[in-house]
């Protein structure tokens, strides 16, 4: 199987080098059609490949992707732009794909990329195409291939690496195509490029002509939501609110306008009503078959930022925090985050001086005289109520910690959490008594056990399979996940994870 890799290039000295780099090794045959540089352009391909043509520009991207086709003697033909890149890892795909039962291979083309260098707009494109089919380019501008024969869609990622605006040059082609070509397709593209110029009132009209056409459902969906932000912008509430839930209507899946109507309710400091719509975004899952453009922030980072804001600003500290730690699990990168962290942990938790107390923490049933007794519900015998990963005092504050029984109710992070918390609030020189299940001990002592004898008026099978997985019960009998253990440790885990955040043990010892 031969493949040949076709572009169409004009002055693109800045990017060329690095895109043919990223394929040259996967490519049996390199076709590079110049429409008109200026730069070093032609200079640079000619390092690459001897298969360099030159094509007179006439404001029709089909033209010149169809001529560069024609050039191509491979097996399949794979489409670059000078500005895309292929990384090794996809690399290593194309060269490994089994061809043989495939005619359109469709990859993930990362358009744009945040600061990070993380994409932020996912479209599926028709990437690799068996050239016998005979395939021809259509449309002048934001040109396609027919999606016929044999599809496969692969996880294969082309990123681009956009290097200059071209949206004048779009728009000016759009208003010159539609006069004689009625394609619904050119109305919607119109109508974006109208949206992005802030011509609003006309990307109204044209997207409205556009969505009583015949045109592609998922481009329908997309034209409603840009027609609401359209009417957001001219201060048209009830159409804001017309169209956006038409596109809702349309595809629930997508979190996009969700986020429009949250980011709504918080221009007007309406957080309730905001907190509902960026939490649908978190919930939504897009579904698999959607094939228009992926924008992932939406359905991640955009939205646990703009709760932690939602929630500080109806005091619910607690939930700011939480969603704040979502939002840097998505962008650890992201210095808003940390800057978060910081308030919300060191002002807005409200941390208070320990003075030395000691702390019971988890206490359940159980209260010791002497200690505060700590948990996260409230019970006749419980002192503060508060979650175990987020410890109300300030640094160095505490003389003693004690925990019996808690820590394996906790995920492994979570543990890990409250063990970091713990460290943070010990004075130097103070102590931490630990009393947790010996996982290593327990499952030894489950596979070895009898029914016939008991322990503690249990029978001694039952009871060590309870100290692997909890009771599950509340002394009621009911079910109760907090009765629950999720995680657990043996003596060494236990010992590694306590000195791996700075603690001194000075014994282990079963008891």
């Amino acid at each position: 199987m031969k493949l040949s890799v076709a572009l169409i290039v004009k002055n693109e000295e800045q990017s060329l080098k690095k895109c043919l780099d990223s394929v040259k090794n996967i490519a049996d045959e390199l076709v590079i059609v110049d429409t008109g540089s200026t730069d070093k352009t032609k200079e640079i391909a000619s390092q690459y490949t001897d298969k360099i043509f030159e094509f007179p520009w006439i404001n029709d991207f089909s033209a010149a992707r169809n001529f560069s086709f024609d050039h191509c003697t491979g097996d399949f033909v794979l489409w670059c732009d000078a500005d895309d890149e292929i990384l090794p890892k996809d690399q290593k795909k194309i060269k490994e794909l089994d061809y043989s039962d495939k005619d359109v291979v469709l990859c993930k083309y990362q358009y744009s990329h945040d600061e990070f260098g993380v994409s932020e707009c996912t479209l599926e494109r028709e990437r690799i195409i068996r050239r016998s089919l005979g395939l021809k380019w259509q449309k002048r501008i934001h040109e396609y291939l027919p999606l016929v024969g044999r599809q496969y869609r692969s996880d294969i990622e082309i990123h681009h690496w956009k290097q200059h605006g071209s949206s004048e040059r779009n728009l000016a082609i759009l208003e010159e195509i539609v006069k004689t070509d009625k394609d619904p397709r050119n109305f919607y593209y119109l109508g974006k490029e109208l949206a992005d110029f802030g011509q609003d009132k006309r990307a109204i009209g044209i997207l409205l002509t556009f969505a009583r056409m015949n045109g592609w459902w998922e481009d329908v969906f997309s034209a409603y939501s840009i027609i609401a932000k359209c009417y957001r912008n001219l201060k048209n509430e009830k159409e804001f609110f017309r169209n956006i839930f038409k596109s809702i209507q349309i595809e629930p899946r997508r979190a996009e306008p969700y986020y429009d109507i949250g980011t709504y309710y918080t221009d007007r400091q309406d957080w309730s009503r905001a907190i509902h719509w960026f939490e649908q975004c978190l919930n939504v899952r897009r579904a698999a078959e959607l094939m228009s453009t992926y924008y992932p922030q939406y359905y991640t980072w955009k939205p646990a930022l703009e709760l932690c804001i939602c929630y500080n600003n109806i005091g619910d500290i607690k939930k700011a925090y939480e969603y704040n730690e979502l939002f840097l699990s998505f962008r650890p990168n992201d210095s808003r985050g940390h800057h978060n962290r910081k308030i919300l942990s060191e002002s807005s938790l409200n941390k208070k001086d320990g003075q030395g107390k000691r702390l019971n923490l988890g206490c359940g049933n159980k209260k010791i005289e002497g200690y505060v007794n700590c948990d996260i519900y409230k019970t006749e015998i419980v002192d503060e109520v508060f979650d175990m990963k987020q410890i109300p005092y300030l640094d160095n504050t505490i003389s003693c910690v004690r925990s019996e029984h808690s820590l394996e109710h906790q995920s492994l992070e979570d543990a890990k959490k409250t063990i970091k918390e713990i460290f943070r609030v010990l004075q130097p020189g103070g102590s931490l008594e630990l009393y947790i299940p010996d996982l290593e001990e327990c499952a030894r002592k489950y596979l070895s056990a009898d029914n016939s004898r008991t322990v503690n008026y249990i029978p001694e099978k039952t009871w060590y399979k309870m100290t692997i997985f909890g009771s599950q019960r509340d002394d009621n009998g009911s079910v109760s996940k907090h009765q629950f253990h999720l995680c657990g440790f043996s003596k060494e885990e236990i010992k590694q994870l306590l000195e791996q955040e700075g603690f001194i043990l000075d014994f282990i010892e079963s008891y």
